[in-house]
């Protein structure tokens, strides 16, 4: 490797990702636009990750790749690869995704065309199987033009978007370097469109150039980190377990990102007009905002410390109802399932294994009739004696 810093860094940051790596690197490296330099970062994987990076960096002397001693989250690792690019361009890469030949060209040109104005640049996008195979094309919607800060944050915000592909375009490197980076929190990628719509336009590439890989309509990391606590672990490792309000979080991060942009009082008040204006205005309705905060102070209180209450045999002389309430069974009956086997005491287990077959018996939905019926297929005893109990309460009932 040179001194000479190259035009475009692209940074790969990944976590066990040997399943679809070697076809990144591939399609990476294949690139007819050649200046540019490709940094890897490894936060602490367990599979092959490291063996196929260091044999790829053997091979080719524009790989640089680094290793975390332990999983810091993508946020923290996204945002290494970034501090330690020396390019004018930069891009993230996603392990799991490939590129066209002519990605990084196509998107060079643009940007040298376009002007400092244009701070961003993406091709079209096609989305891609397991296997690699094309299944479908995805609308980023409205290009985010326009002369001014607010013009932009608003055709960003009235654009729905479930994936924040532009996010992995090509961004000019000084211009990245005045926002927040990704953050350490569940939709961090819009924020940073947000602060990026502040400072100038995006430019879409026609050609479909970018394959997104899905795995049952999600990507592949995302798709193991189905719950919202689990995806602010994934975000951030030093997160784990904390209260998580991710609407909440996300309005104020935006109102935050309005605050510290490089642009006048004046727009910095029309930009904050648009976060109420906008359909992303319904992440400030009172209703919903107090809603998150309630369920999530009940998980963070009751579901958290009084199931390890309840396990320990500290509140074993309280009705099964209340057990039923504090560990959180009144809204997840799948999980309380496992709670109530592992109760200490046979009686307070039948207890509420007992509560929780009413319950699921009274439902008419089908998700509540499929775990019945797996209820009465178990081989346990103490299932079958619950089980038991409620039919016999059912037929004595008065109709």
């Amino acid at each position: 490797m040179t001194d000479r810093s190259p035009r475009v860094s692209i940074g790969l940051p990944v976590y066990n990702g040997q399943a679809y790596l070697t076809s990144t690197l591939d399609s990476l490296l294949g690139q007819d636009f050649e200046d540019f330099e490709l940094i890897v970062s490894d936060n602490a994987s367990t599979d092959a990750t490291q063996e196929i990076c260091r044999a790829y960096a053997r091979r080719d002397r524009r790989i640089r790749y680094y290793r975390n001693s332990r999983n810091l989250g993508a946020a923290p690792n996204y945002n290494r690869v970034f501090k330690l690019a020396r390019g004018a361009l930069f891009k993230w890469a996603p392990h799991d995704d490939l590129y066209r030949p002519s990605y990084l060209r196509r998107c060079v040109e643009t940007l040298d065309e376009a002007g400092a104005n244009v701070v961003l640049c993406y091709p079209h996008t096609l989305l891609i199987d397991e296997a690699g195979h094309v299944y479908g094309e995805y609308d980023e919607g409205p290009v985010v033009c326009g002369a001014t800060p607010s013009e932009r944050l608003s055709r960003l915000l009235s654009n729905h978007m479930t994936w924040c592909h532009p996010v992995v375009g090509l961004i000019r490197t000084d211009v990245l370097k005045t926002t927040k980076l990704v953050g350490s929190y569940p939709g961090a990628d819009h924020t940073l469109l947000a602060e990026l719509a502040l400072r100038g336009e995006f430019r879409e590439v026609p050609e479909p150039l970018f394959l997104r890989r899905t795995v049952q309509g999600s990507s592949p990391s995302l798709h193991a980190t189905p719950d919202i606590e689990e995806r602010a672990a994934w975000f951030d490792t030093n997160r784990s377990g904390r209260l998580v309000l991710p609407r909440m979080r996300l309005a104020w991060e935006h109102v935050k990102a309005v605050c510290r942009a490089p642009i006048g009082l004046r727009e910095k008040h029309a930009c904050l007009r648009v976060l109420r204006t906008t359909p992303f205005a319904e992440y400030w309705s009172r209703r919903m905002l107090f809603e998150e905060l309630r369920l999530g102070l009940y998980e963070a209180v009751w579901e958290r410390y009084s199931v390890a209450a309840l396990r320990s045999g500290m509140l074993g002389y309280l009705p099964h109802r209340l057990w039923a309430l504090m560990s959180g069974i009144k809204r997840r009956d799948a999980a309380c399932l496992k709670l109530a086997v592992s109760l200490p005491s046979p009686a307070v287990r039948l207890a509420l294994l007992q509560f929780v077959v009413e319950r699921l018996s009274r439902r008419k939905d089908a998700a509540s009739r499929e775990l019945l019926d797996a209820w009465y297929a178990s081989e346990c005893e103490l299932h079958h004696r619950a089980a038991a109990s409620v039919a016999d309460v059912q037929r004595t009932r008065p109709v």
